[in-house]
């Protein structure tokens, strides 16, 4: 399936783009080929992908076969958090991650799986919530003036 150029407001259309890891590592959205964007930072988008292609890869090893992600829900977050709406909704979205951890435990539990390939499964859920988390700790410590400019 071919993906859909961005609308008028940067973003892709809404809906599901099936896409494989091979047709996105070719895409704009790794390229920026096309894209009205001052910054676009090809090289840490194809690692990205590089990173997704490891973990889908460990998924498939333990009998996953279809991995749907999530978009970024038109934050063009380039960093770590740097407004109070951007902390507050990182911290919604780390509720969600904690939620979807739970769930993804819970399904691949009751699939049969060992608990070594449970924990295996959940991995990539963990890494980006890891993520999250310190983002949002950093924050509260620059807030709190506990981060000191250099």
């Amino acid at each position: 399936m071919a993906l859909p150029p961005f609308t008028a407001d940067g973003l892709l259309p809404p809906g599901d783009h099936l896409l494989t890891i091979d047709e996105l590592r070719a895409s704009y959205l790794v390229s920026g080929q096309g894209v009205s964007v001052a910054i676009w930072d090809s090289v840490w988008r194809a690692q990205l992908v590089d990173n997704l292609e490891s973990f889908v890869r460990q998924l498939w090893q333990i009998g996953v076969d279809r991995v749907v992600l999530g978009g970024s829900e038109g934050r063009h977050k380039m960093g770590m958090i740097k407004t109070d709406r951007e902390y507050e909704q990182t911290c919604r979205h780390v509720t969600g991650m904690r939620g979807a951890v739970d769930r993804q435990r819970v399904t691949l539990t009751a699939a049969g799986l060992s608990p070594d390939l449970v924990e295996l499964g959940i991995q990539p859920l963990l890494v980006m919530l890891d993520q999250m988390e310190g983002e949002v700790t950093w924050y509260e410590n620059a807030r709190a003036g506990k981060i000191r400019p250099l």
